[in-house]
């Protein structure tokens, strides 16, 4: 009976918890997408915090609980990508070739592209139009080159030289970086995954042999 009734107690606050939880992403979101719209509407530069916050309604030290900075807002989809990756990568069983391991991950997170077609657009035109940017997206390309290149070293084994390892992570992710400026350069009409695929057989078939 006690038991029934400390379960009985505890559902309002999990049900509270669940509601909390739901209201923190939807401002989370509401910042992200307000920021994306001044970013298009009048550049990364022009575009402060206190404009973010005002726009999504929220004060800005509301904002600082969600983001270190206008920065961080542009890339959080990308970071939460990375993560993604090295879960799937995790994920791959060994009966299939490095290739069709990495064109599918690749293509799991540029299908993510289709779905947010004109928040990618902007993101791609900003980096190529921003040094600084740049910069830190080529900082963000290099925490997927590290989950590659563990993935590439556990399917790999003792036998492959570490060296050989971060080479290969970097060509693939090289490939996964060009592809998406590719795709933006032709304003998104194609389809992120197909323009990966081609490249990779474009590489495979003929630069590279694995």
């Amino acid at each position: 009976m006690e038991k029934h009734r400390e379960s009985i107690a505890g559902r309002p606050q999990q049900k509270q918890l669940g509601l909390r939880q739901r209201k923190k992403a939807q401002t989370r979101e509401a910042i992200e997408a307000v920021a994306f719209d001044l970013f298009s509407e009048q550049g990364f530069e022009q575009t402060t915090v206190e404009q973010m916050a005002e726009r999504a309604m929220v004060s800005p030290r509301t904002f600082f609980r969600y983001f270190s900075s206008k920065e961080e807002v542009l890339f959080a989809g990308e970071r939460e990508e990375i993560r993604r990756a090295g879960r799937l990568l995790e994920e791959r069983g060994g009966q299939e070739s490095l290739v069709e391991s990495l064109e599918a991950i690749l293509g799991s997170l540029a299908s993510e592209y289709g779905l947010d077609r004109e928040r990618r657009l902007i993101r791609a035109r900003l980096i190529s139009d921003h040094p600084a940017l740049l910069s830190a997206y080529m900082g963000l390309m290099r925490d997927l080159e590290a989950e590659v290149a563990h993935f590439l070293a556990r399917r790999l084994g003792e036998t492959a030289a570490a060296e050989d390892v971060r080479l290969l992570a970097a060509v693939f992710v090289a490939v996964y970086r060009a592809s998406i400026f590719q795709w933006a350069d032709a304003g998104g009409k194609s389809e992120l995954p197909d323009i990966i695929a081609a490249n990779l057989k474009k590489l495979t078939g003929g630069l590279l042999r694995i």
